[in-house]
């Protein structure tokens, strides 16, 4: 069974996946981004502004909660990203 990325490359074969952040340059969330996403996972991000615009839910950092809402974003289970609750860390402001 052929992995997503397996997929991509397949289909289109002029495209340099390596490379490929299209979440950050066209504005636009699409499969390209799944695959974008999951590689961060693995292999973390070039970029602080690549690790900054994977963070979809806007929680602080970029985690596989983040990678399932871009998927299912693209897939249009969602229409919309949630904003996560961000945590206060009481015991760090009473230092």
């Amino acid at each position: 069974m052929k992995n997503l990325l397996s997929i991509l490359e397949d289909l289109h074969p002029d495209v340099d996946f390596e490379t490929c952040n299209t979440l950050i340059d066209d504005g636009i969330i699409d499969s390209f981004d799944i695959v974008l996403a999951r590689k961060g996972l693995v292999n973390g991000f070039d970029s602080s502004s690549e690790k900054l615009s994977a963070d979809v839910d806007q929680s602080g950092e970029y985690n596989v909660s983040d990678a399932v809402l871009i998927q299912k974003f693209v897939l249009g289970q969602i229409k919309e990203f949630p904003v996560a609750e961000k945590t206060t860390d009481t015991a760090a402001m009473e230092k």
